[in-house]
């Protein structure tokens, strides 16, 4: 790595260790290692913890990540890892490549990480392409039950709670 080189990368790891949070597994786990007394958090999920703060003009932070960051900058107390992305679902996250990045980050990081935030479930559910798969066409008189297939809901529901079980057995 030449000079230059070197003094961008080490100007950047300056300003990721001043704001303690990244998007970055290489940047996390350059955090952990070299500010070792911070608490590690990883944040993997859906909009509650990804919505975007350019979509809110005025008032407090978009999300619950969005809120953990802004508290934590600058005043050495964690770093955050935030993998979360609008319109996950846990049955997606818990399978293919972002399971295999997650439990890589576990098993490189894992000691130095003491809080694992997962939001997920909703769009596995009534996501755009569920939604509308879930529910009989209403006619007059039905009752709500009627209206729900409720085979296909359980089918749903057990999926996401299967999803549950394999990141606790990733996390443990």
């Amino acid at each position: 790595m030449s000079n230059g080189a070197r003094r961008v990368r080490q100007r950047q790891q300056r300003i990721l260790s001043g704001r303690g949070f990244t998007s970055s597994a290489r940047d996390f786990s350059w955090l952990c290692r070299n500010t070792h007394n911070r608490i590690g958090i990883v944040t993997e999920g859906d909009s509650w913890f990804a919505y975007p703060r350019e979509n809110i003009v005025f008032g407090p932070s978009a999300n619950i990540i969005d809120h953990i960051c802004s508290t934590t900058t600058g005043t050495d107390t964690a770093n955050v890892l935030r993998l979360a992305s609008n319109g996950d679902e846990a049955t997606e996250i818990i399978s293919g490549s972002q399971k295999h990045a997650l439990a890589k980050i576990l098993k490189k990081d894992g000691t130095r990480i003491q809080l694992l935030l997962f939001s997920a479930g909703g769009n596995d559910v009534v996501g755009k392409w569920d939604m509308e798969r879930l529910l009989n066409p209403y006619k007059p008189g039905d009752s709500a039950r009627n209206c729900v297939r409720l085979n296909r809901l359980d089918r749903k529901v057990q999926r996401v709670m299967l999803a549950y079980q394999e990141l606790i057995e990733l996390r443990d």
